[in-house]
């Protein structure tokens, strides 16, 4: 139900950032809708969980979220779900100071929410008949760091400072896009919903990875250190991203950083083993069936 809430809203959110975008710069409306993230994640992590953790004592509390399986789960999802926020958040004006008019953006952003939402539906149909959960996440968020390039090339073209060792000298001084195919509307649409779904298969595998690495005695707590982290991070992201856009003053270069945020997470899944985590569930019951 979470899931197709979010993606309902994802549907329904490409209007209300077209009104955003008549009224607001594009730094305004990258401000406002990176606040409103922050408070929906903090009101998130403040919700009583409703666990029971017996006579535990504060210190175990902090010495479980302080390990350092907890503290990669945390930053790898906190990245990934900022990067592909401000995304989701850039597009747009990337398509309108490409010259696309907030009119014929609608349905195209719409229809990478209905792709959303059936990638979240069908994993959470098919998932039982998958691998393991942080596998499939894995491979997720490689394939969103991988369409991003795609996605950029067919709503932008990349500025640089013309040299001539470098490019050809361009009026607009400009790098034209090799894939100009890219530019016919049926592309853009496929590239976006390959991204957006692989980014809804990702946000809903959050709880189950975290079930997956903490067992569910602490996914409560975990989750909500994940959400608070993601709220910080979406704030940060979004004013890193900017720097390079500021320079080169275009959005390929944003969409690009944003690649290589995804890749930095995939580096940081190499030091998260849920095999020999010792906050797995399974390590635990391994370790306990050796000792008896």
């Amino acid at each position: 139900m979470t899931g197709a809430g979010i993606s309902i809203n994802q549907i329904m959110g490409p209007p209300l950032i077209a009104f955003m975008q008549s009224h607001y710069s594009p730094r305004t409306v990258m401000l406002v809708i990176s606040i409103l993230m922050l408070q929906i994640c903090v009101a998130a992590s403040l919700m009583p969980s409703g666990s029971d953790h017996g006579g535990l004592q504060p210190a175990n509390r902090l010495a479980m979220v302080r390990r350092r399986e907890v503290v990669i789960l945390c930053l790898v999802i906190a990245i990934t779900s900022a990067t592909m926020s401000t995304f989701s958040a850039t597009v747009p004006l990337a398509l309108l100071n490409n010259g696309c008019s907030p009119r014929d953006m609608v349905p195209y952003l719409s229809m990478s929410g209905v792709a959303n939402l059936v990638a979240r539906v069908a994993i959470g149909l098919l998932l039982c008949h998958l691998y393991t959960s942080s596998l499939v996440m894995r491979v997720s968020s490689a394939l969103s760091a991988a369409t991003i390039p795609g996605e950029c090339m067919s709503t932008t073209s990349l500025s640089l400072p013309s040299h001539k060792h470098l490019l050809p000298r361009k009026s607009d001084n400009t790098v034209p896009t090799v894939w100009f195919w890219c530019k016919r509307t049926f592309w853009r649409v496929a590239w976006l919903s390959l991204c957006r779904g692989s980014n809804g298969v990702v946000k809903g595998l959050i709880s189950l990875v975290t079930l997956e690495v903490v067992g569910l005695q602490w996914q409560a707590e975990v989750l909500s250190l994940i959400n608070l982290t993601t709220g910080i991070a979406t704030l940060l992201v979004g004013q890193l991203t900017d720097l390079p856009q500021a320079l080169t003053k275009s959005y390929a270069s944003k969409f690009y950083t944003m690649t290589a945020l995804l890749m930095m997470t995939q580096l940081l899944w190499q030091f998260l083993d849920v095999r020999t985590s010792e906050a797995s569930p399974k390590y635990r019951q391994q370790t306990a069936d050796r000792n008896s």
